[in-house]
């Protein structure tokens, strides 16, 4: 049976983006420099990184605000705190080089390798589910709403196969609202033409919603959030800097 799938629905929450396949850049290599090992390093890797990277934009906004003003005295203000944001970037840059091997300096890639997908219920939902599980309580709340784990994600190839299928059906669903909007624009004429591409485009995401909830309790009609357990952080680096790397893990 088809599960009709709502335009409106919320989409996918994530922790973490960027869950597809690595790819290298012409002439640069990649590699591992840290293993997070749990929920809790994912996410204090996952705020450490916010709160450079704000710092960071903090940092040009200050910039960008020194070339605007003209008095002195102003010019001086900024200054002074352009210069005490740059050396608290630089002892956090520093602190995150040496737990993580991260840098803002250089380009990086995180990639799951364990994830657990939770859905967001109602408490009506909460408490049908902990009658069916025997009395067991949803994994967690997100303010005053509960999430219940439907699946876990065992490898990075499971993580970037699940991505994959979620941006198809979301895809689809954006060109369907897209169609509907040509819809109401449309000459009498052009009418029967978009409104057969949309009953296409239908067709298609709720037969890949319904493989998407078969496989992963996963619905775009619902609102989900994923939780990374274990993931890896891969850094790129130039030819010559991946054959000092090489030789050093040879030794």
């Amino acid at each position: 049976m088809s599960r009709s799938v709502n335009l409106c629905a919320l989409t996918l929450s994530l922790v973490l983006t960027g869950t597809c396949a690595i790819a290298q850049n012409p002439g640069q290599r990649i590699i591992k420099v840290c293993t997070l090992n749990s929920v809790q390093a994912n996410e204090e890797f996952n705020h450490n990184v916010q709160i450079m990277q704000a710092q960071r934009q903090l940092l040009v906004s200050k910039h960008n605000a020194l070339k605007a003003v003209a008095d002195g005295e102003a010019r001086e203000t900024i200054q002074v705190e352009i210069d005490e944001l740059f050396v608290k970037i630089n002892a956090n840059n520093k602190k995150m080089y040496a737990t993580y091997g991260f840098s803002l300096t250089r380009k990086y890639k995180l990639e799951p390798d364990e994830s657990f997908v939770f859905m967001l219920v109602s408490d009506d939902e909460a408490a049908k589910y902990a009658e069916k599980t025997g009395g067991e309580d949803p994994a967690g709340t997100t303010g005053q709403q509960k999430l219940i784990k439907v699946c876990t994600l065992g490898s990075a190839e499971a993580n970037r196969e699940f991505n994959r299928n979620v941006n198809l059906v979301k895809a689809q669903r954006q060109l369907a609202v897209g169609k509907h909007e040509q819809l109401e624009t449309a000459t009498a004429d052009q009418q029967e033409a978009i409104q057969a591409e949309i009953d296409d485009i239908m067709l298609k995401l709720n037969e890949n919603n319904e493989k998407m909830f078969n496989t992963y309790g996963f619905s775009i009609t619902r609102n989900y959030t994923i939780s990374i357990a274990k993931a890896n952080v891969y850094m790129w680096v130039s030819e010559e800097e991946y054959d000092k790397y090489a030789a050093a893990k040879n030794e």
